[in-house]
């Protein structure tokens, strides 16, 4: 007789895996983000996001694109008028890991929040997503009357 219980316990157990494995990659764009806040003014973050850059859920992003891909964004938000720049491809399995992320024509597997963590410091040292990041960094630091704006 095929046991069906045993099958399930394992389902459950990947279950509990895979939501530790998410969460564990959140608080690595958490801190990240918190960094980057630092030096600009908590204006500038980097989001997974799906599709077009719109952030999913939103009724615009279900209108323009019903495109399941993500990718990384660099996103600067100035007082609501937000902008953001796709850096990286970012793909992620069921369970969290791996996950890939994809840039400057080479892709990076990881498999573990320490691989995660030197991937995305690869990224942001990366000479292409600096002259991005830049644009913010410009952005911020022009001031609140500045005519600068980094979608140019």
């Amino acid at each position: 007789m095929t046991n069906f219980i045993s099958a399930l316990k394992q389902g459950l157990d990947q279950a509990k895996i895979a939501e530790k494995n998410r969460l564990e990659i959140h608080e690595v764009f958490y801190e990240l983000n918190k960094q980057l806040g630092e030096v600009s003014k908590k204006r500038l973050s980097i989001v997974p996001l799906q599709g077009s850059g719109i952030p999913s859920g939103s009724l615009l992003r279900d209108l323009v694109t019903k495109n399941s891909n993500w990718s990384l964004y660099a996103r600067f938000d100035n007082d609501g008028k937000v902008a953001a720049h796709r850096i990286a491809s970012w793909t992620q399995s069921p369970s969290g890991y791996p996950c890939r992320v994809e840039f400057s024509s080479t892709s990076y597997s990881c498999e573990d929040k320490f691989a995660l963590e030197n991937v995305l410091k690869l990224l942001l040292s990366d000479p292409t997503v600096g002259e991005v990041l830049q644009k913010y960094v410009n952005f911020q630091e022009d001031g609140e009357g500045s005519q600068v704006d980094p979608a140019e």
